[in-house]
């Protein structure tokens, strides 16, 4: 109070009392230098004119621009939509692992060979061989089959004999040979093959019980009309039964 006393009348304006106290009445103008000390209280209702220079908010700053590093959420977004772009990486754990067992019913589409024009096997012959001394039966079928070969393009045929149902006889050593002669009973005859039994444990002999296939032996010729079917007692070199090779075409 004493400083704003001594500023006053230096500018020629009434002078406060020797007590200290400011005039009762204000100045018509205000002073020209504002007061050394700022009020202890701010005024109740803000200043009808603006300030030249805006005051500093002590608020955080708020860009338009968004900031160089992303924010980090503490939990991640869940989109109710599959993303459009693929993930870079696989999945850590395998998809489902395929049914072990084939379908139950075939497909509806046809099959590569039927597609292809190859042929069905055809059974083109038959026979059903005996023996009087030691009992024997089944069926020896002949069957043509067919194969497709990529690299020419062609179809090519072979024979297989597929034996059904056989109970061979309980004959030492019996053999099964192929002859062209009709109703022939030796196997030094022109022509004549033998044929080994590929599942036989032993020397190819005509001793297998059951249903099996196999190809016909490397020396079948398919021009020779063969006709006959021998059962050959090898250790003995005997002949001890056969039957006629009967053709379906």
């Amino acid at each position: 109070e004493r400083e704003l006393q001594i500023f006053a009348c230096f500018n020629n304006e009434a002078c406060a009392g020797e007590d200290g106290r400011p005039s009762e009445s204000p100045t018509n103008s205000p002073t020209a230098v504002p007061s050394f000390s700022p009020t202890k209280t701010p005024s109740s209702s803000p200043t009808s004119v603006p300030t030249v220079s805006p005051t500093i908010s002590r608020a955080p700053n708020f860009t338009n621009q968004p900031s160089n590093a992303p924010t980090i959420s503490s939990r991640p977004t869940e989109s109710t939509q599959p993303s459009t772009v693929p993930t870079q990486y696989p999945t850590s754990s395998p998809t489902a692992q395929p049914s072990p067992y084939p379908s139950p019913h075939p497909s509806a589409t046809p099959t590569a060979s039927s597609t292809m024009g190859i042929p069905a096997p055809t059974t083109f012959a038959f026979s059903q061989p005996k023996s009087n001394d030691y009992p024997t039966s089944g069926t020896i079928n002949f069957v043509r089959r067919y194969n497709f070969d990529i690299s020419t393009g062609t179809i090519t045929s072979f024979v297989t004999m597929k034996f059904v149902d056989i109970d061979p006889p309980n004959a030492p050593g019996a053999k099964i040979y192929l002859s062209p002669v009709a109703g022939g009973k030796k196997v030094n005859d022109v022509g004549v093959i033998p044929v080994d039994i590929e599942q036989a444990e032993k020397n190819g002999w005509y001793t297998v019980e059951g249903s099996f296939e196999q190809n016909a032996p490397g020396d079948y010729d398919e021009n020779t009309n063969y006709q006959q079917v021998i059962i050959w007692c090898e250790p003995f070199n005997v002949y001890i039964g056969g039957g006629t090779i009967e053709y379906l075409e």
